[in-house]
């Protein structure tokens, strides 16, 4: 399996690096932070893309507008500190995306397992 890891925030990223490797050391991971990776882990076909809702100055609607052709029906997760979640992920839907979950920060490992496992 192949996962693109959407987050504006590197301690995040590196926390969901060590719990996924501790979950399944075959999962690979591409641990974006911005755009420009974003769009160079697209190009990889990832199975599954977890993301962040807030992206620093930009949103993941914005991005995923962008992207849209690339992103096609990859299973999306969408996570978020804010209630906004739910809202983003209809959104979304609403315009094609393979959103499949929302998930309210923070992740723990229990629940970043359930959805790779």
């Amino acid at each position: 399996m192949k996962v693109a890891i959407l987050d504006d925030d590197m301690a995040s990223l590196e926390y969901y690096a060590l719990v996924i490797k501790k979950i399944d050391k075959s999962i690979a991971y591409s641990l974006c932070s911005n755009e420009r990776l974003f769009k160079q882990a697209l190009g990889l076909k990832p199975d599954l893309i977890i993301s962040d809702v807030n992206l620093g100055n930009q949103n993941v609607i914005e991005v995923f507008e962008k992207y849209y052709d690339l992103i096609g029906d990859i299973p999306v997760i969408l996570m978020s500190c804010v209630d906004d979640v739910f809202g983003v992920g209809t959104l979304l839907r609403n315009e094609g995306v393979n959103v499949i979950e929302t998930m309210q920060k923070p992740i723990t490992p229990k629940m970043l397992k359930s959805v790779l496992v």
